[in-house]
């Protein structure tokens, strides 16, 4: 896997660190996380629905 494959991931991971120390509650990472999954399952069924 090439490293540049991995920043999409690192920024989510900073971007969750953040809210969390940001709101000291882990509700606005989860909902980042759903958001992120969700993004990622609609680009995986339109790129396999061609």
């Amino acid at each position: 896997m090439a490293p540049l494959a991995l920043l999409p991931v690192l920024l989510l991971a900073v971007a969750l660190v953040w809210l969390r120390m940001r709101y000291r509650s882990l509700w606005p990472s989860i909902f980042l996380h759903l958001l992120w999954n969700g993004v990622i399952v609609a680009v995986a069924v339109l790129a396999l629905g061609k």
